[in-house]
């Protein structure tokens, strides 16, 4: 291989290991990280895992938010995992298959593999992306979705099928 051509295939698996390991490194002494729907969502999915229902800690009906998340937590918590543990894997897996598919997506469609690269280090590295991820919220799955979604929308657009 000359230059840099081997920078295309590894680059978006490294940029996305990195990534993994960045959040299991920064939710390893702590934990996933918790706020006040975090506690909602982890104390409906034990409520489903008791069988009681979309029910929160408080008593109240699950309504403030839509029900993936916790049916998610709760479906594999079915394994006899820890919730918090599963939250915090869920991020893990999330944030390096963004940063996957984010890279896979970037060496694809530019030029330059340099800016390529430099723009999926500047996602890897963005602080205000990492928070979401180091806490027990849905919105890691909804970025990751999302982003899968437009990426998607993209290569249908760039094909020149029918609806």
């Amino acid at each position: 291989m000359t230059g840099l051509s081997w920078l295309p295939r590894t680059a978006p698996t490294i940029v996305a290991s990195l990534g993994a390991m960045l959040i299991l490194v920064g939710t390893s002494r702590y934990g996933v990280g918790l706020v006040t729907d975090s506690a909602f969502y982890l104390s409906t999915a034990e409520s489903l895992l008791a069988g009681q229902g979309y029910w929160t800690f408080q008593g109240h009906a699950f309504l403030r938010f839509a029900p993936f998340y916790p049916t998610l937590l709760a479906l594999t918590g079915l394994a006899g995992h820890d919730l918090f543990a599963i939250a915090r894997w869920m991020d893990v897996l999330c944030f390096g298959l963004l940063n996957l598919v984010v890279a896979s997506w970037l060496f694809a469609r530019l030029r330059s593999g340099v800016i390529a690269l430099a723009v999926s280090v500047s996602i890897l590295s963005s602080v205000p992306l990492q928070s979401v991820f180091y806490s027990a919220l849905s919105e890691p799955l909804f970025i990751l979705f999302t982003t899968v979604s437009l990426l998607d929308l993209d290569a249908f657009l760039r094909t020149e099928r029918d609806l």
